[in-house]
């Protein structure tokens, strides 16, 4: 389905791009694939790409954040994007242009003979967050028995960048540390430090060659992940090529670890910035685990074609299966969004993917998925609405059909709010799914509160299980940078009943 998001200004080129797959769209909220595990926190801004190379479609504002999912709004003049499609997002830069101070009466200073030198400068945000949340599980033996289970978890997070250092290098950071509370204790280690980024670059003066070490995520190919590591780049906007070896961080806690020694070799190609523009980039990998693990080799090949409002896209990746030496098609996504009229578009997606499984020393790549989805979306600045038909099935099993549609009212003159609702069924066999929603939202100046119900039910044969959930939030600015954001959440359904609650406190500096 599909909902309106904001166009985007400027995206700072150091940038990295990652990957995101839309997973729900609930009315104006969007549902990504992504979270803190990738460095994304509440308050958030996002700029939004269609592909690995692609311009930039919008914006995102990061409603909340989980470690594997986050929900996201929107705003701004509105374009399609439709659930199943793999965005690319980057964080937007947070720096903000210092005010003049005064200019002293008097004769102006004089000026030092020569250019200036700028000055190193830092800018960031700093963040404070606390998420609570408890659940009671009832059930029937002889008689009525309940658990009931809490869970805290306060984080500080940090995202910065320092500029001009002497030598002409730039310094960036994106860190999380989270202490994990539970009743009863479940959770081992409570304390961890998620480092996201923490490198260092430099472009060479006088020659397109751009260097990078540390850890980060390569922005000139997403296939081959997060690094620890150095990055060497040859060549401008146009053509360029480049290398990088190091090592794969931890899966588990992010931390740095040589099991997971690795390299790849990329070439990218830009061009255009009109009307007509065309973008590539292919990369060959290897990681070589120094344990029992066997070899991974792998190919990746994007692309991006945009001829004014058409915008067609891939996403290819080729593994080598060690057990029988032959390449297989591991990962195929291609989109297209076609314009029928001013206003409405067609979009059009179909993905295969088999995933190599590096943890396995048999049966390495064990399940193929294939999806194919088909939409048609009307947007304007009143607000969208659009429909879409999805048919998936993993290998060896059944076909899924999922339908969905949504729609969303932006300033309506009902007290100015915005209005959103959006329904998805999915159906399997027997198996069957409804899942609805219906949100409220207004802005007051810089502040924004937000309100929504959802429904969830799901039956088979014999079992019916049906939730509901409210939850409602306030986003206001403190003073200067200082922001806030107050979240609830009941659900109440069958033998479960859950509260939530968040509070966050960001300041850029």
């Amino acid at each position: 389905m599909a909902v309106a998001l904001g166009v985007a200004g400027h995206l700072d080129a150091q940038q990295a791009r990652v990957p995101a797959t839309v997973e729900y769209i609930a009315g104006s909220d969007i549902y990504l694939a992504i979270g803190t595990d990738q460095g994304i926190a509440a308050n958030d801004t996002l700029v939004v790409f269609g592909s690995a190379e692609g311009d930039p479609l919008g914006r995102f504002v990061v409603v909340s954040a989980t470690a594997t999912r986050a929900v996201v709004g929107f705003s701004g003049t509105p374009f399609p994007v439709t659930r199943g499609t793999t965005l690319y997002v980057a964080l937007a830069s947070t720096r903000h242009a210092p005010t003049p101070a005064a200019a002293p009466a008097g004769p102006p200073a004089r000026r030092p003979a020569g250019p200036a030198e700028p000055g190193p400068s830092i800018h960031g945000r700093l963040g404070i967050q606390a998420d609570a949340f408890e659940s009671t599980t009832l059930w029937q033996s002889n008689q009525v028995e309940s658990v009931k289970r809490r869970f805290a978890t306060p984080s500080v997070s940090l995202r910065a960048v320092v500029a001009d250092i002497p030598g002409g290098f730039s310094l960036a950071t994106n860190l999380r540390g989270v202490y994990r509370y539970s009743n009863p204790d479940l959770i081992d280690p409570a304390a961890t430090v998620h480092v996201y980024e923490a490198s260092i670059s430099k472009t060479l003066t006088g020659a397109p060659v751009t260097i990078q070490a540390g850890r980060f995520n390569n922005r000139y190919s997403t296939f081959s992940g997060f690094w620890d590591g150095l990055l060497i780049r040859v060549g401008g906007r146009g053509l360029g090529a480049g290398v990088v070896a190091g090592f794969e961080p931890d899966r588990g806690d992010a931390g740095f670890s040589t099991v997971f020694p690795k390299g790849s070799a990329f070439v990218t190609y830009d061009a255009g910035t009109g009307p007509v523009r065309y973008a590539t980039s292919l990369s060959v990998s290897q990681v070589r685990p120094t344990n029992n693990l066997l070899d991974h080799t792998y190919a990746g090949w994007s692309q991006y074609v945009r001829v004014g409002r058409v915008r067609l896209s891939n996403d290819l990746q080729v593994d080598r299966n060690p057990e029988s030496a032959r390449w297989v098609l591991s990962r195929l996504n291609a989109n297209a969004s076609i314009p029928v009229a001013p206003g409405l578009e067609v979009h059009g997606r179909i993905s295969m993917f088999q995933p190599y499984q590096i943890w396995l020393t048999s049966n390495v790549m064990p399940f193929r998925r294939d999806q194919a989805n088909v939409g048609l979306f009307l947007f304007g600045r009143a607000g969208s609405a659009g429909a879409d038909v999805t048919v998936s099935r993993l290998e060896g099993g059944t076909k899924s059909y999922t339908y969905s549609a949504a729609v969303s009212v932006l300033r309506t003159p009902i007290f100015g709010l915005d209005w959103s609702a959006s329904a998805s069924y999915w159906t399997q066999t027997s198996f069957k799914t409804l899942f609805a929603t219906a949100g409220v939202s207004r802005s007051l100046g810089r502040a924004l509160a937000r309100a929504s119900y959802q429904l969830y039910r799901s039956n088979d044969v014999s079992v019916t299980s049906v939730s509901h959930e409210l939850d409602a939030g306030f986003s206001f600015p403190l003073a200067g940078t200082l922001s806030a954001t107050l979240q609830g959440r009941i659900q109440r359904g069958g033998n479960l009943r859950t509260n939530g609650l968040f509070a966050g406190f960001w300041t850029s500096f």
